[in-house]
């Protein structure tokens, strides 16, 4: 009986065995399985997370834009605005110096005078002093 309890217990070993190796196996697929789902998964949400990156990336793209158009919008009217000043104080500039222009000629005109009366009052001094000189030499 021996013989037989070891035979018995051989084949009851052999059988674990089997059992064993088919239910790794059977682990070994599942787990295949549940690998290739979660890769499904995760692929799923990779993509949906890349879109929400290419939406958000064109949402900001959008804003940028109509940030520039603001500012571009903005910078033309400060050229403007330059442009209106800088053609105000040349208006300006151009009444100054038209002012100045006159004024300088009238005073150039009032030297011119002050050099004739000064030539008069010279010649008149002369005449003056040389008929009291010969006055004086009468006496």
């Amino acid at each position: 009986m021996d013989f037989i309890g070891h035979a018995l217990a051989r084949a009851v070993e052999e059988g674990k065995k089997e059992e064993n190796l088919r239910m790794e196996e059977e682990l070994q697929k599942r787990m295949e399985v549940l690998c290739a789902r979660q890769k499904e998964v995760n692929d799923q949400q990779l993509g949906a997370l890349q879109q929400l990156m290419d939406e958000r990336n064109e949402i900001h793209k959008e804003e940028l834009c109509r940030q520039k158009e603001v500012s571009d919008k903005q910078l033309e009217e400060l050229r403007k605005r330059m442009e209106e000043i800088e053609e105000h104080h040349r208006q300006e500039l151009s009444a100054l110096k038209e002012e100045y222009d006159k004024r300088l000629e009238e005073l150039v005109r009032q030297k011119e005078e002050s050099d004739r009366r000064l030539e008069d009052l010279r010649r008149q001094k002369e005449e003056s002093d040389r008929r009291l000189e010969e006055e004086l030499r009468c006496f």
